[in-house]
């Protein structure tokens, strides 16, 4: 009896532990190429790949899980190469997801999809929720993806997830407001 009750409470102890860490945050710095860093947090429970490709190209950085549910997040970070200043101002940003959005519409299950907006302390963005019509066998069925200003740049980010309300979509959008270019 005690052997089994000492079971439990490691049991229990393990999962209080665990649901810590994925409550937990931390802060990644993705070189921006000629303009400083760019700053993200994230759960410490998701895996992170930053991609710099040579010269002055968009650098992405990658998170996905490492256990428990299964999740992809792309975000790539890009800037005016001549400075111009509305380079990424909320009409832009919002013809960019429309334009997006219009591409994708065909590959989706919804006929009707509402393009939300997502506010910063830096700048505004836009994002739509969706189901691909024809996920592949081990792929990810729920799609979320919008741009965001952050500062003097423009993140790109897309959510594939297995559920369509995973919470994921709701870290990622968070982590999205908190974005901000560092030097």
């Amino acid at each position: 009896m005690l052997r089994r009750l000492s079971s439990c409470v490691l049991v229990f102890l393990a999962l209080v532990l665990a649901a810590s860490a994925a409550d937990q945050s931390q802060e990644h710095t993705l070189p921006i190429p000629g303009r400083g860093i760019l700053v993200l947090s994230s759960p410490l429970a998701w895996s992170k790949q930053i991609s710099q490709p040579p010269e002055a190209i968009a650098p992405t950085i990658r998170f996905s899980s490492t256990a428990g549910q299964k999740f992809e997040v792309v975000i790539t970070a890009f800037w005016s190469p001549t400075n111009d200043s509305s380079f990424n101002s909320a009409s832009k940003v919002r013809s960019l997801v429309d334009d997006t959005l219009g591409d994708l519409k065909s590959r989706l299950v919804e006929t009707d999809i509402p393009i939300l907006e997502l506010y910063s302390g830096s700048g505004t963005g836009y994002y739509f929720s969706a189901t691909d019509k024809a996920p592949d066998p081990n792929g990810y069925k729920y799609l979320t993806q919008g741009a965001i200003a952050a500062d003097d740049l423009l993140l790109t980010f897309t959510v594939l997830t297995k559920e369509k309300h995973s919470p994921i979509i709701n870290t990622t959008l968070n982590n999205l407001r908190s974005a901000r270019r560092g030097t």
